[in-house]
């Protein structure tokens, strides 16, 4: 298992409350009216042999023997601001 593409990007996350929280993911999505979380991930070269050790969503999106790894959630309301560090 290792990262199927350049290692992540560093996020900051500035929070409502101005705490700031650095992660490393290779993106986000959230932040639409229609979703209530900002969800930060990264993409993993996964052996097939290994998928039975993990739990693996559904409607997680399908690369080439790799999974989306969620590394942090926040609810939208608590996010002042993302940008790439």
């Amino acid at each position: 298992m290792g990262f199927a593409f350049l290692p992540p990007s560093r996020w900051r996350v500035t929070l409502a409350d101005g705490s700031i929280v650095d992660v490393w993911a290779d993106g986000y999505t959230g932040g639409d009216a229609d979703q209530k979380d900002y969800e930060f991930s990264v993409i993993i070269d996964l052996d097939p042999d290994d998928e039975t050790k993990y739990e693996v969503s559904p409607d997680a999106l399908e690369i080439r023997g790799g999974a989306v790894v969620t590394v942090a959630r926040f609810p939208r309301a608590s996010v002042g601001d993302i940008n790439s560090a």
